[in-house]
């Protein structure tokens, strides 16, 4: 620990005292998550809960708005959707 008097006031210090802090944090954080999904006793609103957050915070977050210029006829979609669950593809830009 630094004293006030010699820096412990600084903004640096505080911020790195901070996120040293969130840090400790998280690997506990996790593995209370983990136990929550694996728990057969948690409710499964509370499982998929700690399933979108995992996922969320690993950059498997779905998309908050898809955006269409054209949105294509429904005999398109309906090949795109055929296509990916025969096989993964890349969706089109």
């Amino acid at each position: 620990m630094v004293c006030r008097i010699h820096g412990g006031a600084a903004p640096q210090v505080k911020e790195k005292a901070h996120r040293v802090v969130l840090e400790e944090l998280v690997g506990p954080a996790l593995i209370r998550l983990k136990h929550l999904v694996e728990d057969d006793s948690t409710p499964a609103a509370v499982q998929l809960g700690a399933v979108r957050d995992i996922l969320d915070r690993t950059g498997y977050k779905a998309p908050a708005l898809i955006e269409w210029d054209v949105i294509p006829p429904i005999g398109v979609l309906d090949a795109w959707i055929n296509q990916l669950e025969a096989e993964e593809v890349d969706l089109p830009e």
